[in-house]
């Protein structure tokens, strides 16, 4: 059975293979929550909403990591139609300039806020994620999470090992994966993606891209989809819980300060929360608060508050580093099949020690009622020889101390068996309190973006040789 960390690789896997190109595109993840709205699709693009939106599948991406950049795509595009070099010798007949006034003409301005930030209308197809047609449900189980997992590309499964994915719950441990999957198509109308395959211009500086792989450049891909998945459940198989203890945390961000998780007695302390806001979405960039690169570098520099234990001790590298990142597209744990053989396994192993306690007990009570037989018959006895040995009057006295010596061997053995069979007992609790604080992790049936799918920008400018000879 596949571990959680199997689980989270098949879930990139399955979008992965199944919304990119490889030989035309490239997947980026989100360095931030990235959540999907209705509004946020709206196409009144003076909303907050649809304003940061816009702006954010517009950022430039790097690969496999998106980030939040104040580096847009239309930015890039405009120096190339206004900075693009021709040939010196150029034939007006060729039509060179012609293709370019032809997409600067296709360009436009743009849309201008109150704050005087340009920015281009983007589209993103379908708009209606409300609709239970934009949606695809999808199920995957036991082996396709084992194969989808190892089929990970080098570079993705790097970007996943960021998060701690919680190895200490072992390997053999999930059941199956279900989630809801919106793919939204990117359409730009101001956009001419053929401008940087032509051969007939060159620019100076940085190239647009350098054609590798993963590509680098000014611009090395164009954001093309927007996979979303909601409603992601991680079922738990009907196994053996890992003895680790009720000491697991897990940190929950879901934008905005939230109070600390309950805690499961008095050595467990989750992390709280409050102030480790995911950038970019408890704050959008809003057309109202001046410039869009300002907005953005306060948010990439802000400082997140540090996090805490319950009770205020602030945490420590080691604690933090046994703690949980959250996943950056929640998800919730099913573990009812976990916890029915966790429960079973308790109420047998509860059993399993009143049985055991019964019988250290009844031998407990059969030692001491034979010791005070044997002291009744002591009780007759003679002074003895030189050494002062009592001679017992009765022959029985010998006999009872055969069966003492009997009754007490057994006595180590039972209060091993008893021992053991509380440890047993300790261990079926740890197991359903560790599946208590599983089942505090909250999923949710808002829409997060997974992934982008960008578009590989071709080497560019890759100008033919002959028209730039002499320059």
């Amino acid at each position: 059975m596949p571990s959680l960390s199997n689980a989270l690789a098949a879930i990139i896997a399955h979008n992965h293979f199944a919304e990119v190109e490889e030989e035309r595109q490239f997947a980026a993840f989100p360095s931030f929550f990235f959540p999907i709205t209705t509004d946020a699709l709206a196409a009144n693009n003076n909303k907050p909403a649809a304003f940061d939106f816009v702006h954010r599948i517009n950022m430039i991406p790097d690969a496999p990591e998106f980030n939040m950049s104040a580096r847009f795509v239309w930015d890039v595009y405009e120096r190339v139609l206004n900075d693009r070099r021709l040939p010196a010798n150029s034939d007006p007949q060729r039509g060179y300039a012609r293709r370019f006034a032809e997409a600067k003409a296709q360009f436009g301005h743009g849309q201008m806020t109150t704050a005087e930030n340009t920015y281009f209308t983007t589209v993103v197809t379908p708009k209606d994620i409300d609709s239970s047609a934009a949606w695809t449900k999808v199920g995957l189980n036991r082996e396709i999470i084992s194969s989808g997992a190892g089929s990970l590309p080098g570079r993705v499964a790097g970007w996943l090992e960021r998060f701690n994915t919680l190895p200490v719950l072992g390997e053999d441990i999930v059941d199956s994966v279900s989630f809801e999957k919106f793919t939204g198509v990117v359409l730009r109308h101001w956009y001419d993606p053929n401008i940087f395959t032509l051969k007939f211009w060159d620019l100076d500086g940085e190239p647009i891209s350098d054609g590798g792989d993963p590509p680098r450049g000014r611009m090395p891909g164009v954001p093309a989809k927007v996979v979303a998945l909601r409603n992601v459940v991680i079922k738990l198989a009907r196994v053996r819980m890992p003895d680790i203890g009720p000491t697991l945390m897990y940190r929950r961000l879901n934008g905005g300060s939230e109070a600390p998780l309950p805690t499961i007695g008095d050595q467990i302390s989750h992390v709280s929360a409050a102030g480790l806001r995911p950038k970019m979405l408890s704050s959008p960039l809003s057309p109202l608060n001046g410039p869009v690169r300002k907005q953005i570098a306060s948010l990439a520099t802000e400082e997140a508050a540090p996090s805490v234990l319950t009770g205020g001790t602030t945490v420590d590298s080691e604690t933090r580093s046994l703690g949980a990142q959250k996943f950056h597209v929640p998800f919730v744990i099913d573990s009812s099949e976990a916890r029915l053989l966790a429960q079973a396994e308790l109420d047998q192993a509860i059993t399993t020690l009143m049985t055991k306690k019964g019988e250290l007990d009844g031998l407990k009570q059969r030692i001491t009622a034979i010791q005070e037989k044997i002291d009744q018959l002591s009780s007759g006895s003679t002074g003895g020889g030189p050494f002062g040995i009592h001679i017992p009057r009765s022959p029985l006295a010998a006999e009872w101390k055969l069966k003492l010596a009997a009754e007490m061997a057994l006595e180590p053995l039972a209060e091993e068996q008893t021992a053991a069979a509380e440890a047993e007992r300790l261990r079926c609790e740890r197991a359903l309190q560790l599946l208590d604080q599983i089942d505090r992790i909250e999923g949710t049936a808002n829409a997060y973006t997974l992934m982008i799918v960008c578009d590989r920008i071709p080497k560019s400018p890759d100008p033919d040789p002959t028209l730039f000879a002499n320059q």
